[in-house]
């Protein structure tokens, strides 16, 4: 499993990889807050939540790419970076439809 999220953040610009790492910390602190552990919250750990943020990365550039779109999805990978070194609380964490990958919390 490392190996495979070791390829993946190769692949990833550093602003998703930010997010990724932010969007983790972000999520920890709301587990720890309400006192649900990774593995009621549906991941093994912090890792299998950074490799699902991963792989979301990497399905919306392969959709960037087959659509011919210019979503730029380094962009949205930036914003959302941006908005979670603001340190959000739980509240607005889980008001972000993070589905959603043109909007930008």
């Amino acid at each position: 499993m490392v190996v495979i999220l070791l390829l993946i953040a190769a692949c990833a610009d550093d602003s998703c990889v930010q997010m990724c790492q932010l969007a983790s910390r972000a999520y920890a602190d709301c587990l720890t807050d309400a006192d649900i552990t990774w593995e009621d919250a549906g991941y093994s750990d912090s890792a299998d939540f950074g490799l699902t943020c991963s792989t979301w990365v990497w399905e919306q550039e392969l959709m960037d790419a087959e659509a011919r779109t210019r979503r730029n999805t380094n962009e949205i990978c930036a914003a959302r970076a941006s908005a979670l070194q603001q340190q959000p609380d739980c509240d607005t964490w889980r008001s972000w439809d993070w589905n959603e990958p043109g909007r930008v919390p």
